[in-house]
């Protein structure tokens, strides 16, 4: 039986797009998307960020170096994270779980600049409808790997098949099951309300 439920965050909970990232960072710093492109998320930077490898400050430092410009970095991690919309069926989804006490968590690849953006009372469910958060720049591990997923069995005490999952790639939905999650592909909110009704007696509508 299910004791623990775990979601993904982006494109299960919130929305979000890295196009408007590069658009809103280019317009920033007045350069090309391409550069944006190339610098962040083609060659590697993003990585060492939502691995931990890089904190902000040297995420900021690194772009403006790498393109010869000088943008505020509160100005510079707000153009990076100002991405997120809700997705509302979900989030009534999370709230009516919360108030039946459902044990629930996060399980993000995702960096500090996103996170401390998501959790800044923009949306209300975020953080306190949750117990448990396994960030991928805190725990220096991103799923599909193993450790990411050895690390939320842990928080959530209790046994993998105990937890459910869900998330929208398909290769880490493929990572916890080989963990021992009982892990589906998101797809909408209906589905996912259907899986979980099917694990636990809820009383939940859209």
């Amino acid at each position: 039986m299910t004791q623990y439920i775990y979601f993904d965050l982006g494109k299960v909970l919130l929305d979000f797009e890295h196009a408007k990232a590069r658009r809103q960072l280019a317009i920033l710093a007045n350069v090309s998307e391409s550069v944006v492109q190339d610098l962040i998320f083609d060659d590697g930077l993003l990585l060492a960020f939502e691995t931990g490898k890089i904190d902000s400050q040297w995420f900021h430092r690194t772009f403006c170096e790498a393109t010869n410009t000088n943008p505020r970095i509160g100005e510079f991690l707000t153009a990076y994270s100002d991405i997120f919309e809700v997705i509302p069926l979900m989030e009534g989804l999370v709230r009516q779980l919360h108030v039946q006490q459902i044990p629930l968590g996060i399980l993000s690849n995702t960096s500090s600049a996103h996170w401390n953006h998501v959790c800044d009372g923009r949306f209300g469910f975020l953080p306190g409808s949750f117990r448990n958060f396994v960030l991928s720049y805190e725990v220096g591990s991103m799923k599909p790997d193993r450790a990411i997923y050895d690390h939320a069995i842990k928080l959530a005490e209790c046994t993998p098949s105990e937890i459910f999952f869900c998330d929208d790639r398909e290769e880490n939905v493929a990572g916890a099951s080989a963990a021992g999650f009982d892990a589906v592909l998101f797809e909408t909110p209906h589905q996912i309300l259907s899986e979980i009704k099917q694990r636990l007696d809820v009383d939940i509508v859209f």
